[in-house]
């Protein structure tokens, strides 16, 4: 997100019914991030927080799952971090809790997410009268949308780590592990041409709200604005397109003709979040109509 912004969360109270004793946490921040209410203990450093795995294979439009993971952990009983990302290439779907917290017989819960576009805080807690959780486990799992083909890095940052009493245990600032990720472009569009026409088709899916067509005369374009065109935008009966059944079917008339133009297109299907995925790239050449990348 580019504004700061101020952030209220209120950690479930965790009770240590040996020592009576009730810990209150809170999230609050003055920008981007939050901090758990607590003592801090001398850090150990070998109490992390990472993603798994930190490098992975996507496809554009294909949901892809990522976990959080704690590494070295002692009596833990919650924890929060700040993932970051390029909301142009990926979109957040969900998180949701792991069962690491709950491990020894505790009752887990969750925080966030909170934030919105590329910056999103996260985190988790646990209360009752068992111990908290030593060793290494899930924390969460993170299903992410990726957008677009290319690289795209999910960043953590401001990872904390706390005890059942709250003590937090991770160096301060930390930055935890991220990941890598490499997202193709899905292959759902086909080209074909019926006289001057350049014929785009591809099979509708329930989770995009609509489809824009672009075209150019380079191939590896940026759809979404000049110097791109945008000939088609939202759902049939959309000016130019059709659909039959699943199939929609794009018309670029009177593309084809003069020998001396090459078009390209994409496709991006229209999500419901505002987000768009682009789909693989297809272009026409005067003497022949051939996939292009």
């Amino acid at each position: 997100m580019n504004t700061r912004i101020r952030l209220a969360f209120s950690l479930a109270v965790i009770v240590l019914t040996a020592a009576v004793l009730v810990v209150a946490a809170s999230w609050r921040a003055s920008e981007p991030g939050a901090r758990l209410a607590g003592a801090r203990a001398a850090p150990a450093a070998t109490a992390s927080v990472s993603l798994v795995p930190a490098s992975a294979t996507a496809v554009a439009g294909e949901a892809l799952t990522l976990t959080i993971q704690a590494a070295a952990a002692e009596s833990l009983g919650g924890w929060e971090l700040l993932l970051r990302f390029d909301p142009a290439a990926i979109e957040l779907e969900a998180v949701t809790a792991g069962e690491f917290l709950g491990s020894t017989g505790r009752t887990p819960g969750s925080l966030g997410p909170l934030g919105a576009g590329g910056e999103w805080m996260v985190g988790g807690y646990s209360h009752g009268s068992d111990v908290g959780v030593t060793g290494s486990g899930v924390l969460a799992y993170v299903r992410l949308l990726p957008l677009s083909e290319g690289s795209a890095t999910v960043a953590v940052s401001q990872t904390l780590l706390a005890t059942v009493t709250g003590t937090v245990v991770t160096e301060q600032p930390s930055v935890g592990q991220g990941a890598q990720l490499t997202i193709a472009a899905p292959r759902l569009v086909s080209a074909g041409r019926q006289a001057g026409d350049v014929i785009l088709s591809w099979q509708h899916q329930d989770r995009y709200t609509g489809y824009e067509v672009w075209r150019h005369t380079a191939p590896y374009f940026a759809a979404g604005g000049p110097p791109a065109t945008l000939i088609a935008s939202g759902l049939p009966p959309a000016p130019g397109c059709t659909q039959n059944g699943d199939t929609i079917t794009c018309t670029d008339a009177g593309a084809i003709g003069g020998g001396e133009a090459s078009y390209y297109y994409v496709v991006r299907g229209l999500r419901p979040s505002g987000g768009r995925v682009s789909f693989n790239r297809t272009g026409k050449f005067d003497v022949a109509l051939q996939p292009g990348e």
